[in-house]
């Protein structure tokens, strides 16, 4: 049986930390570490000369084989420290930038979509060649960025801030939905949520985002933006003014060379990357407070403190769709998180609550489910001396390799 691996490459300092399980039988007594440019192997070995599985590490960053490798033992781990070349022989890979940074499902990368369905149940969502054109949308917070480069907004008449408006026959692409026209939607494909008529719309709200499902299976895959209609108070007479389909939770059918047509779909985790960078770059902040939109119930903490981290392991054993194991070559968003905010961390989350550096991302509550089992799946992977700061768990989150 191979022993568990977890190895950290940290391209900015040029260092790799490796962390290796070591069983905890007698027997085994000693290891055999190769160590090559770009590939690790590990041999444990026992008194009996038993054959052990060796443990091959292929690394996407080049190690410097000249330097002496920092070994430290322990009973159950051994951990190494590895210099990474400032020059390779060979074209090294691709280095992660914020630019790479980008969610899946671009308006380029729709330029021959056909339809978009339910994520559940595969049923069609929009009419036939609804979209003449696709857009992407400016950052999600494109006001505030406003506000900070014109001063004197007095000056600036033209630029004045309104609601971007949603048009029909043309698709505009967020980080993490669409959004579409209430028109270019098939009839009864979509039903507002139950929570929408005891919204009480006589306390100033004339509109307001709402969950809608798809009709066939019942499964929530978006939004609707309602509006009370004047001297209006119930909710069979709303407007929809524009729906939200979450990226997450559909899929998109493209069209290709051959007759039959590609359908693609991503797990949530592609998604909240772009969510946390994109707060990250327009406000400089780094937590963020993980919220149920239905609910209204905070579901965790998350502390930002790493974007371009390596991570190779063997350790996670989730095989399912929704969570992949960590590639080599694909960098992790480093988060610490703290999910047990009741009762002795009711301080922390009231500080976090107030303080308005803080950003508050707001999910379906299944999704928020969602985030707290891949990033806890995550921390099962790390050794034991790295699953815990300052008393938050720390956890990685893929970012989609585009």
């Amino acid at each position: 049986m191979e022993p568990n691996v977890f190895a950290e490459i940290l391209p900015k300092v040029r260092s790799m930390n490796l962390n290796v399980g070591l069983p905890t039988e007698k027997t085994r007594s000693s290891f055999r570490l190769g160590i090559y440019p770009l590939r690790i192997t590990l041999e444990l070995k026992n008194k009996s000369t038993t054959q052990c599985p060796l443990t091959t590490l292929n690394l996407s960053q080049t190690i410097e084989t000249d330097d002496k490798p920092i070994i430290t033992t322990s009973q159950d781990s051994l951990d190494i420290r590895l210099k990474l070349r400032s020059y390779v022989r060979k074209k090294p890979a691709k280095q992660l930038s914020a630019k790479d940074i980008l969610p899946p499902f671009s308006a380029s990368e729709l330029t021959k979509l056909k339809n978009i369905q339910c994520g559940y149940c595969k049923i069609p969502l929009l009419k036939t060649d609804t979209f003449s054109k696709i857009m992407d949308m400016p950052s999600e917070h494109w006001a505030e960025l406003i506000e900070c480069w014109m001063c004197h907004q007095e000056d600036y008449p033209q630029a004045r801030m309104n609601d971007i408006i949603v048009r029909e026959h043309i698709g505009l692409v967020g980080n993490t939905y669409l959004l579409i026209h209430p028109k270019d939607v098939k009839n009864d494909a979509l039903e507002i949520g139950e929570r929408l008529a005891q919204v009480d719309w006589t306390k100033g709200l004339s509109k307001k985002w709402w969950p809608l499902n798809c009709t066939r299976c019942l499964c929530p895959i978006g939004e609707g933006l309602y509006q009370k209609m004047e001297g209006e108070n119930d909710a069979s007479e709303l407007s929809l003014l524009a729906i939200k389909l979450h990226k997450h939770a559909v899929f998109i059918e493209l069209e290709s060379d051959t007759n039959e047509s590609i359908t693609q779909r991503y797990p949530f985790s592609a998604f909240i990357v772009a969510d946390l960078f994109e707060a990250a770059k327009a406000h400089a902040t780094y937590r963020f407070i993980i919220e149920g939109q239905n609910s209204n119930q905070t579901y965790a903490l998350i502390w930002l403190f790493g974007w371009d981290t390596k991570v190779i392991t063997n350790a996670l054993q989730d095989e399912s769709q929704c969570y992949n194991k960590f590639s080599p070559n694909v960098a992790q968003f480093c988060v610490a998180i703290k999910s047990d905010l009741k009762p002795y961390n009711g301080d922390l989350l009231e500080q976090w609550q107030k303080d308005k550096t803080v950003e508050h991302l707001v999910y379906h509550d299944d999704i928020c489910l969602q985030i707290l089992l891949m990033l806890k799946i995550s921390t099962s992977c790390l050794p034991f001396s790295k699953k815990t700061i300052n008393g938050f768990s720390v956890g990685f989150i893929d970012i989609h390799d585009s």
